[in-house]
């Protein structure tokens, strides 16, 4: 499709009238900026957009909507882009990484939304250990939940090697060697049936932590769970 040029105006820019659906869409160069194209949709829209050539490749950045954004505005927006391109910035790249991190920002929210706490993970144990140890569970599960009290309502991708360790050095300093490791197997226990329930990796995260505060133990004390 042709482009039209002619050195751009607001009014002239607000006197263009929409194409049909059957043109699609119309184009326009700006005489006294080169680089800055305005394209209208028969949608309506009206997008101001920086054209240039970077290292070999022909790229049509958006830089905003008309009347949103005045022609002089467009222009400015136009002459700064092509400053920090002449002083190697490309503008997709740091566009790229801007969208990067805002859909990273936005994953992680959801993320955290809808990510178990350590406690929803051993409530969700305690019912299947209910089933097959009718007579240990109830035990087992008070001491699991007084051993993780300080980060019971925390996120799994949010506990900590430090969260785990330190009630576990607590029983340890105090050579309650047997309690402490009793303890850890459980845990292990409660993350290996959410493991095979969910290989979410927020899980597998704390499974790993469970492992490093394992290998911290103090000298002479054994860990003899299963590896999982």
């Amino acid at each position: 499709m042709p482009v039209i040029l002619f050195n751009f105006t607001q009014s002239a820019l607000n006197r263009i009238k929409v194409p049909t659906k059957e043109e699609n869409i119309i184009q326009f160069r700006d005489t006294k900026e080169r680089n800055l194209l305005l394209i209208i949709s028969y949608t309506g829209f009206r997008r101001f957009y920086l054209v240039i050539n970077i290292g070999g490749r022909y790229y049509k950045i958006k830089i905003g909507t008309s009347p949103d954004l005045t022609v002089k505005e467009a222009r400015k927006k136009v002459m700064k882009l092509k400053k920090d391109i002449a002083n190697g910035i490309n503008p997709m790249d740091e566009r790229r990484k801007i969208n990067k991190e805002r859909r990273e920002k936005r994953e992680k929210r959801l993320g955290l939304q809808t990510e178990l706490t350590f406690g929803q993970v051993h409530e969700k144990y305690a019912e299947y250990s209910r089933i097959y140890h009718p007579k240990s569970w109830k035990r087992n599960y008070s001491t699991v939940k007084s051993y993780t009290a300080p980060f019971y309502h925390t996120k799994i991708s949010e506990v900590t090697v430090e969260d785990i360790q330190k009630p576990f050095d607590e029983k340890t300093a105090k050579k309650k060697y047997v309690t402490a490791n009793d303890i850890l197997m459980k845990l292990s226990s409660i993350t290996e049936s959410q493991k095979r329930a969910e290989r979410a990796g927020k899980i597998l995260t704390f499974i790993s932590l469970l492992t490093a505060a394992c290998k911290s133990n103090v000298s002479g004390m054994r860990c003899e769970r299963d590896k999982i």
